[in-house]
C-alpha cells in the first residue's frame, strides 16, 4: 500500500468568538500595504510587459509579430478604457485607506 504525506496540517478547531472576529477584521483591513501597494506593483508589471509588447511593433522583422504587437496594444488600450470608466472601486479603496488615518504621499 502506498504511503502519502500530508501536504498541509489539518485545521485546528480552537477558535473563540474573539479570535473569529479579530481574524476576520485583520483580513479585511485596508491600508497602503494591503491594498494600494499590490495594486501599484501589478500596474507596474503590466506596464513593463506592455512596453515590451509594443516594442515588437517597431523592431521585429517578422510582419506577423508586428501585427500581433499592434493587436495586443489595441486589446490593452480597450481594457484601460473600460477599466477607467469605472474608477469608483479604486476610489473606494483609496478612500478606505485614508479613512483609516494613513497618510499617502501622492
Amino acid at each position: 500500500m502506498a504511503s502519502y504525506a500530508m501536504s498541509q496540517k489539518p485545521p485546528l478547531f480552537t477558535a473563540t468568538p474573539t479570535s473569529i472576529i479579530g481574524n476576520t477584521r485583520s483580513h479585511c483591513k485596508t491600508n497602503f500595504d494591503t491594498v494600494l501597494l499590490p495594486f501599484a506593483q501589478v500596474e507596474t508589471a503590466i506596464s513593463a510587459e506592455l512596453s515590451l509588447l509594443r516594442s515588437y511593433r517597431d523592431i521585429s522583422p517578422d510582419a506577423g509579430v508586428r501585427k500581433a504587437s499592434s493587436t495586443a496594444a489595441a486589446i490593452f488600450g480597450d481594457f484601460v478604457i473600460k477599466a477607467s470608466i469605472s474608477n469608483d472601486g479604486l476610489f473606494k479603496l483609496v478612500d478606505a485607506v485614508l479613512r483609516n488615518g494613513e497618510h499617502l504621499d501622492i
